[in-house]
């Protein structure tokens, strides 16, 4: 008896939070963290890899974790 309740709690609580989701995007609101780069930052990170600077370098440069730098760039395609 007590599982019929607790799945019966967990259906609420679940319509509930995709009702308010819907409602935030309604709105113009979208959750999550925010982009550290900016898509102009994100290009020109892209520019300096392609040019033969060090992911470690444009870290520096953005002040941004490597892994984060990694996040942005595409590595050159092997021809």
């Amino acid at each position: 008896m007590m599982s019929v309740f607790a799945s019966l709690h967990r259906e609420f609580v679940l319509a509930a939070t995709n009702d308010g989701l819907a409602a935030a995007r309604a709105q113009g609101r979208t959750g999550g963290r925010p982009p550290r780069l900016t898509p102009e930052q994100a290009e020109q990170a892209q520019q300096l890899y392609d040019s033969g600077t060090s992911v470690l370098e444009i870290a520096r440069t953005f002040k941004a974790a490597p892994a984060t730098i990694y996040h942005y760039i595409t590595p050159e395609a092997a021809n």
